[in-house]
């Protein structure tokens, strides 16, 4: 937005979402911007704007709590996040930890976010949740071919995703061919 320029009621909202994003990612999860039109002439495409930004408390993550593991440890879980308990609070953290649980394939569906169940904004501490659902943790393929150099070939495969519990892969291949 800058003064003296025509008013454009998308800008001013995308505005107010970027003031909050940013506020969000430097520890302020309870952010809030309040927009007022005061004035407003459509002929001139001219507005009396009013921008008024709420911080809230600045926050640390408090507990986190995993939800929907079975054959997956929760703890291997808490070690993808690029956050933890004591550090400040920041958006961008929550969606780089929920991108780290699905590099790893192991899940089919993965949130990372506030339990707002258990969230007081006023305490300063910002409890988290992460919910999963696990996917194929096995994977078995096989290939059957021909070609010119050795005719006919075979081969087998198995692919474990969660090897030992620990979210390791185990991944076993055969080929045999004439």
């Amino acid at each position: 937005l800058v003064r003296g320029a025509p008013f454009d009621r998308t800008l001013l909202l995308a505005t107010a979402d970027t003031l909050v994003s940013r506020l969000q990612d430097r520890g302020y999860p309870g952010a809030r911007v309040l927009l007022e039109r005061r004035e407003v002439h459509r002929a001139e495409r001219v507005a009396d704007v009013s921008i008024e930004v709420e911080p809230g408390i600045r926050s640390i993550i408090g507990e986190i709590h995993v939800a929907g593991t079975k054959a997956v440890d929760s703890a291997f879980v808490r070690s993808l996040l690029a956050t933890a308990p004591g550090r400040s609070f920041s958006a961008r953290d929550l969606a780089e930890s929920q991108r780290n649980l699905y590099r790893t394939g192991l899940f089919g569906f993965a949130s990372v976010g506030l339990d707002t169940a258990h969230f007081v904004a006023s305490s300063g501490a910002v409890p988290l949740t992460i919910t999963v659902s696990e996917g194929p943790l096995h994977r078995a393929r096989s290939a059957v071919g021909y070609g010119t150099n050795d005719c006919f070939r075979v081969g087998l495969g198995w692919t474990a995703r969660n090897a030992f519990g620990k979210g390791r892969i185990f991944d076993a291949s055969a080929q045999v061919s004439k």
